[in-house]
């Protein structure tokens, strides 16, 4: 007979690939390693590790990127608040707390982690729809702005309502091509009463000469 040792039962219940063998534990057993070893420190997770990824590349790829603190929305407020944000091109997603502040906190946006409290989600577009996004979300009362960045520039919640007050910039570009051609408008018409004053006098003093004779 033999005693059952306790590194032989912990073999033998977590290690698929072991059969049960009355010998002393192995640090090679594939079954314990990770979180279930006895020693070392726990390996993340292959999917926290694309999730993290995911997370660095939406911060690093698009010019907004706003935290959201999100109450009780069922699964059709969900997809109605993606729809209504995908027709400005802002797409929203839900990421873990601890795996955003764990991608962030070697980058330049670590700052930005105390921001992923409580439920959290992540609206991110390649343009700096501020204006956009804050006008969606009055109609989904249960979503909050509560920061983000704009251009690599970390804002809270006013700075972002301020910059959603400012034109956009389609808007300033129409104002600026107005009062480029502003000018060239005026002068064409300019000419043209010129020109219509100085076909009256030619005509006027043809009619005087004429008249003379």
């Amino acid at each position: 007979r033999f005693r059952m040792r306790r590194s032989s039962f912990l073999c033998f219940r977590y290690c698929t690939g072991c059969r049960f063998l009355p010998v002393r534990f192995s640090k090679k057993c594939p079954g314990l390693t990770g979180q279930q070893g006895r020693r070392g420190a726990a390996e993340p997770s292959l999917r926290k590790v694309v999730v993290a990824d995911e997370v660095r590349r939406i911060f690093s790829d698009n010019n907004m990127v706003v935290i959201l603190q999100h109450h009780g929305l069922t699964v059709g407020e969900w997809n109605s608040v993606r729809y209504d944000l995908a027709d400005n091109n802002i797409r929203v997603k839900v990421f873990p707390n601890r795996v955003a502040c764990k991608a962030l906190e070697e980058s330049k946006y670590k700052y930005i982690h105390p921001l992923f409290r409580s439920t959290t989600a992540v609206a991110y577009s390649k343009e700096p729809s501020v204006h956009q996004l804050l006008a969606t979300l009055k109609r989904h009362n249960k979503l909050l702005v509560v920061g983000g960045k704009v251009d690599d520039t970390l804002m809270a919640q006013d700075g972002l309502e301020q910059y959603g007050r400012l034109p956009s910039a389609r808007e300033l570009q129409s104002e600026l091509c107005g009062l480029m051609q502003s000018p060239a408008v005026t002068l064409s018409r300019l000419v043209q009463s010129s020109q219509l004053r100085l076909t009256r006098l030619l005509d006027q003093l043809s009619s005087d000469r004429t008249s003379s004779r």
